[in-house]
């Protein structure tokens, strides 16, 4: 429940900054249709495939820098890494009960190849997208360090 609504409000955030930005209304609809990773009649229950839509989709706002100079990167890398790090402990907390579902049914001699296989691919998407949520983390706190160091604009390298 506190990371379900700690997600919606760091998307709201996002949505907001990228309008204060001069994103496109149909840019920001797009990526905030992607960003929606919770199923609609149970806020707790997040779909596999629209997690890893959720990492994309915040890899292409962070191309909307590039894009909109306007856009406050500063802000833009602060909650880029709230998304990221909330995707990644979603996908850590999805993990958890999966592979024990996993681990159930690889001990179970007569469980049919078809949903051993099917729950070993779900895992393996989950697992997928906590490694990259990870990875990008690590990108996004060195972009941080970066932008907070008091060198950044002052026209000094040393």
């Amino acid at each position: 429940e506190e990371v379900t609504e700690a997600f919606k409000s760091s998307t709201n955030k996002l949505k907001t900054e990228l309008i204060v930005g001069g994103v496109t209304k149909s840019c920001i609809d797009g990526v905030t249709r992607e960003m929606i990773i919770f199923q609609e009649n149970d806020h707790t229950r997040v779909d596999v495939d629209s997690l890893s839509t959720a990492s994309a989709a915040v890899d292409r706002v962070w191309s909307f820098a590039a894009c909109y100079p306007s856009i406050n990167v500063k802000i833009l890398i602060l909650i880029l890494d709230d998304i990221r790090n909330l995707i990644s402990e979603i996908a850590a907390l999805m993990g958890i009960p999966m592979q024990r579902k996993l681990n159930a049914i690889r001990s179970d001699p007569k469980a049919p190849k078809e949903i051993l296989y099917s729950t070993e691919e779900a895992a393996k998407k989950i697992f997928d997208v906590g490694i990259n949520c990870n990875i990008d983390a690590y990108k996004t706190r060195a972009l941080k360090k970066v932008i907070s160091s008091p060198h950044v604009g002052s026209g000094r390298t040393g």
